[in-house]
């Protein structure tokens, strides 16, 4: 972990519009002319993930500098010497539960001024239940790409995993139903957006659960006899990890039956 990641996390601003908003507050104090120059969400997260071949521009140095007094910037971006640097290679932060995640990555910040958003899971509530129809518009007209990957409601790996969630019979079917009828509303309300939202359906076990907007990527296990708001989330930051989520998201999503009246 860097030194960096730390000192954003005990302020709690490691979402980009969080840090975005103490950038620029500090940069208008020291210097005006680079309010707004702030790192877009791409770099921002490799700054988190510590992913840099050097240190970032000048600018952003002495902006950060003044953020963090007492803290040279070359230093901000040096590994934490924790006992296990090989967990923090992989990993941003772990979380008991996706309430805790949520609290550090609320949905509206999360998906702010996503190019690229992607979502495995069961019913996929993070975005469809806590995204506004204004927001995922907003996001589409400014070409956002959005693929959303739902478990198959009709399939028995539903009726199981209600089973083993204790759930009344149809719960999760009709959750899903729910929200994949609210995605496909969008999706054909902004087909002349230059952004697009595609829905899928998988027939699988819903082994995880996955976030990944640019280049962030956040995922879950779904436990025996627990219902996703309770199952460990993890932020996952180095390559290799982030790069078998996407091998996940994409096998399914090429074996995925299509949903989308918009695709052919």
């Amino acid at each position: 972990m860097t030194a960096l990641k730390e000192l954003l996390r005990q302020r709690h601003w490691q979402t980009h519009s969080a840090f975005s908003r103490e950038y620029n507050a500090v940069a208008r104090r020291v210097e005006p002319d680079l309010v707004g120059a702030g790192p877009g969400k791409a770099q921002f997260y490799k700054w988190l993930s510590g992913d840099l071949a050097g240190l970032p521009l000048p600018h952003h140095c002495r902006v950060l500098e003044a953020m963090f007094p007492g803290h040279p910037v070359r230093t901000l971006f040096s590994a934490d010497s924790s006992p296990a640097p090989s967990a923090a290679r992989y990993l941003t932060t772990t979380y008991p539960t996706r309430n805790h995640f949520l609290r550090d990555y609320p949905p509206t910040e999360l998906f702010a001024g996503a190019r690229r958003i992607d979502l495995l899971g069961i019913a996929l509530n993070v975005f469809c239940q806590q995204v506004s129809d204004g927001q995922i518009t907003a996001l589409l007209e400014s070409g956002t790409e959005i693929r959303c990957l739902f478990l198959d409601p009709t399939s028995r790996h539903t009726d199981e995993r209600e089973a083993e969630e204790g759930q009344v019979r149809g719960t999760l079917t009709s959750l899903i139903a729910i929200n994949r009828a609210m995605m496909q509303r969008i999706a054909r309300k902004t087909r002349s957006a230059a952004g697009t939202l595609t829905t899928r359906t998988y027939c699988a076990p819903p082994r995880l659960n996955i976030i990944r907007v640019d280049e962030l990527c956040a995922f879950q296990p779904y436990l025996p006899q627990a219902r996703g708001l309770d199952c460990p989330t993890f932020v996952a930051t180095g390559s290799e990890l982030r790069e078998a989520m996407a091998t996940t998201f994409e096998s399914l999503w090429r074996g995925a039956g299509l949903s989308n009246p918009r695709e052919s």
